[in-house]
């Protein structure tokens, strides 16, 4: 799960706006905060997410995100 939690601040993965193609718009810049968890399956989780922009999806699996405050030492 990354060690995501209620509360943490919380942007895309830059590994998972790379392989979906996306290098443009929003979502690279979009940053929220995690307003619950939710498993999905034995091994995933979704995060619920208030974006403050209700473009950008509120579900989004943990393993796409990264904390905001990380994301300086994410592999680039």
């Amino acid at each position: 799960m990354k060690n995501l939690k209620v509360g943490d601040n919380v942007k895309y993965s830059r590994e998972w706006l790379r392989n979906t193609g996306i290098f443009t718009g929003e979502i690279c810049f979009a940053s929220g905060r995690i307003i619950a968890l939710e498993p999905l399956g034995k091994t995933n989780t979704l995060a619920v997410i208030d974006w403050k922009n209700p473009n950008i999806p509120d579900r989004v699996l943990t393993s796409n995100l990264v904390r905001a405050d990380k994301l300086h030492i994410e592999r680039a």
